[in-house]
């Protein structure tokens, strides 16, 4: 009789990520639902995205309709914690 047991414990971390339509994500804030919707002649790099006061995001739109994606890349993140526990057992006993 032979067995094993195996543990795994799993985390990362990652931007959140959700399908978007029009301009605001499906599942919540999304770095790429957003991300698309910005138009492609704005510099989002040099643009400033959190108010210094507030810690608020900043875009390029007066209503913030569109959440900046660097401001959801530094201000929101999604986690994942999974644990596993994985077993085998063997048997070979004699046939009576």
């Amino acid at each position: 009789m032979s067995s094993t047991f195996n543990y795994v414990r799993s985390y990362f971390e990652s931007p959140p990520s959700a399908p978007g339509k029009g301009n605001t994500s499906l599942g919540g804030p999304s770095i790429f639902a957003n991300l698309f919707f910005t138009p492609r002649n704005l510099d989002i790099t040099n643009w400033p995205y959190q108010d210094p006061v507030t810690g608020g995001n900043v875009y390029y739109r007066n209503t913030n309709g569109i959440a900046n994606p660097r401001w959801i890349l530094n201000n929101t993140i999604q986690t994942s914690l999974t644990n596993r526990f994985f077993s085998k057992v063997y048997y070979a006993g004699e046939r009576k």
